[in-house]
């Protein structure tokens, strides 16, 4: 053991310690790095050296209201080195209210020009905000080198920040509206967000598309929130919007309107996934003059057939000759055990699709 050049043995570290997987996770996905950290340093003094050595060990740095975090935080920063950082915060309740949170949190912005990826998950009452004067969702410092950022919280201004990414290459936003510089979206790949339901966020949405040229995927998350913009609003606001870049185009749908697609303008568009498909709840096709590159439609996560059945009935003759409708079913759903006149009318459901379109049955 004790005869592994250390160049090999960070490399070995790195493989057993991977990067957690970006999402909003409850659970803290590193909270058993750690004690796999303390495991290799036991396994000889020159494996600690070499684990203390390793900068990439420490860039992984989970941060909450926890004591033991709390300790880690200023640590395992000063350990990193010069590497790039990964964080992921979370704070509930009365989390902000004692004086070394606010030290580690502010320890981890004084290095916010190393950071690559960011996750952070803050739900506050209103009187923490205001109490908290100090605390912000987003750095209140320039984030130079951050590819990837995982914004969830409430929706209060003094809460956030101006997000200042010039190299971001994705953003999620979950139950807020960032604020971003529009000069820091160059490089941005792919956008996460609820749905606009108001004006003022459709103008918001037109104008981070019109900053990001290469914006390739767009991902509407389902929401309960009522669109309370009209349609002729809507269509004004996007009129003369392109999407140069967008291949893939990913819709829930629920309370808000998705009469914008009949404008949409995406020449690059592939294809139109549109997720959890429950009732019959209209969804425009893109025209073929402005997306002429749409070829499939996909509907995914288990969507009800009968509503399936109603939205391609919809279709004129002319989208139906040039598109492909995946559908995601269970593999139990199409074969199953016993005939139930669930099962029968499933099968109906089936054969009237596969009869009216070109259908691909995918698996799950």
């Amino acid at each position: 053991m004790n005869r592994i050049p250390g160049e090999l043995l960070s490399s070995f570290f790195q493989a057993l310690l991977p990067i957690p997987p970006r999402d909003f996770s409850p659970l803290p996905p590193g909270a058993d790095r750690p004690e796999a950290i303390q495991s290799l340093r036991l396994v000889s003094k020159l494996w600690n050296e070499a684990v203390l050595e390793t900068p990439f060990v420490w860039s992984y740095i989970e941060l909450s209201a926890k004591d033991a975090e709390l300790r880690r935080a200023r640590q395992w920063l000063k350990r990193s080195k010069a590497a790039p950082l990964h964080i992921r915060m979370r704070f509930h309740s009365t989390d902000l209210q004692t004086t070394e949170t606010r030290k580690a949190i502010e320890a981890l912005w004084s290095e916010a020009y190393r950071w690559s990826t960011y996750i952070i998950t803050a739900f506050l009452p209103v009187e923490a905000i205001q109490q908290q004067g100090w605390f912000k969702l987003v750095p209140p410092v320039p984030l130079p080198n951050l590819r990837e950022a995982w914004i969830m919280g409430s929706e209060y201004s003094s809460f956030i920040s101006e997000l200042n990414a010039p190299r971001i290459n994705i953003l999620v936003e979950l139950g807020v509206l960032t604020k971003i510089r529009l000069t820091s979206l160059p490089d941005l790949l792919s956008w996460k967000l609820e749905p606009p339901s108001r004006r003022m966020e459709w103008e918001r949405l037109a104008q981070i598309v019109r900053a990001s040229p290469k914006l390739a995927v767009l991902q509407f998350i389902k929401t309960r929130r009522e669109d309370d913009t009209r349609d002729g609003e809507i269509t004004e606001i996007m009129r003369g919007v392109t999407f140069p870049s967008l291949m893939g185009l990913i819709v829930s749908p629920g309370r808000t309107s998705f009469g914008f697609l009949e404008k949409l303008r995406a020449p690059g568009l592939e294809i139109l996934v549109i997720e959890e498909y429950l009732s019959d709840v209209h969804i425009p096709i893109p025209p073929i003059e402005s997306c002429p590159s749409l070829k499939r439609i996909r509907f995914s996560n288990n969507p009800r057939l009968s509503a399936v059945r109603e939205g391609v009935s919809r279709m004129t003759a002319g989208e139906l000759g040039r598109l492909i409708v995946d559908i995601e079913i269970r593999s139990f759903s199409r074969n199953p055990a016993r005939e139930t006149p669930e099962t029968r009318k499933f099968q109906q459901h089936m054969k009237w699709l596969e009869e009216t379109c070109l259908v691909n049955w995918i698996q799950v």
